[in-house]
């Protein structure tokens, strides 16, 4: 049987044999459903099936993106169509399996797998300079009880315009009812 790096060889062959229209897209939809077949049949993840499951942090680092989204759509972003972007997947491929072992190891200590989740009333942690929009999320109890998460993101703000005064003004929501505000932080109409 092929493994699964030489089927990614194949596949640079003739592309349209195994996924019919050439794309990246369908090309991680065939490789997706490939590992899944494999899964559903019992067969044991070979060596190479483990190594790239590091091809999505790789990528991630690679392009320096941490957004959530999967290795053909951040590649596909960077280039202007489909066939380029299935093009560069198998460079990227190559350039990927001949990391050396140092490297993997580093990727794996490295890669999106370590994530730091930590919640704080301290808004003197608010600061552009300490975090980025999208590293900083807010809870809210709504009406019937139930915890809202959202993000920085999602208030239409420059980068570096957010800060523990507008938090505490209430600007993103997320701050506990605890009276009348002017008192702590002074009336603007002053």
């Amino acid at each position: 049987m092929v493994n699964l790096y030489d089927l990614i060889q194949n596949i640079h062959k003739r592309p349209a044999m195994y996924s019919g229209r050439p794309s990246i897209a369908n090309l991680r939809t065939f490789l997706a459903g490939y590992c899944f077949a494999r899964r559903e049949l019992g067969i044991p993840q070979t060596p190479q099936e483990q190594a790239f499951s590091k091809f999505q942090p790789w990528i991630e680092q690679k392009f320096s993106l941490a957004d959530h989204q999967t290795w053909e759509q951040i590649i596909l972003g960077f280039f202007q169509d489909e066939h380029s972007a299935l093009e560069q997947f198998f460079q990227l491929f190559a350039e990927f399996t001949q990391i050396d072992s140092d490297s993997e190891q580093e990727i794996s200590l490295t890669g999106t797998s370590l994530v730091l989740i930590f919640m704080t009333h301290d808004t003197n942690l608010l600061s552009n300079k300490l975090f980025r929009k999208d590293q900083i999320w807010f809870t809210e109890k709504n009406k019937y009880g139930a915890t809202d998460l959202y993000s920085l993101v999602e208030y239409k703000i420059n980068d570096d315009d957010f800060s523990e005064l507008d938090y505490i003004k209430g600007r993103y929501g997320a701050i506990p009812f605890i009276g009348d505000l002017t008192q702590i932080i002074g009336d603007n109409n002053e």
